[in-house]
Formats: structure tokens, sequence, C-alpha cells
């Protein structure tokens, strides 16, 4: 029976999807998201979700805060 091992990684966006794959929003490393799932991609890892976290008070409409990316490659 194949077995699985999952990685979870979570984004900052500030509300603003965009920033997420906007090169001035890179890591200090100068890499975006997209470079690092690409990296991860060529380790074996399969992105299969992606999640948004919102955030909302009385005050204002619900604002995505955070994404959460989920990863799975097989186990060895």
């Amino acid at each position: 029976m194949q077995k699985w091992e999952y990685l979870v990684r979570q984004r900052r966006i500030n509300g603003d999807p965009s920033t997420l794959w906007d090169k001035k929003h890179a890591y200090p490393d100068g890499k975006t998201e997209t470079d690092l799932i690409q990296l991860l991609g060529e380790e074996g890892w399969e992105l299969v979700s992606v999640t948004p976290i919102t955030s909302s008070s009385m005050w204002q409409y619900a604002v995505t805060k955070d994404l959460v990316f989920t990863f799975k490659r097989p186990k060895l």
C-alpha cells in the first residue's frame, strides 16, 4: 500500500493575493512563492491544495490574510 508524507506551508498575503506572485514581494533571498513551489516540485512534492485563511470583524468584510499550501509525495 502506498504511503505518503505531507508538507504544509503558510504564507501571509496581507489581504492581497496578487502579492503572492509579484517579484517585488519576494522573500529576503529574492525567491517568490512560485519559485519555492517549483523547487519543492523538483524534490518530488506535489501541490494538492491551497486553503485561504480569512478574518473579519463587524466593521469589515472577510479578508484573506494567509494561504496554506499542502503538498504530498510518496514515502520512500
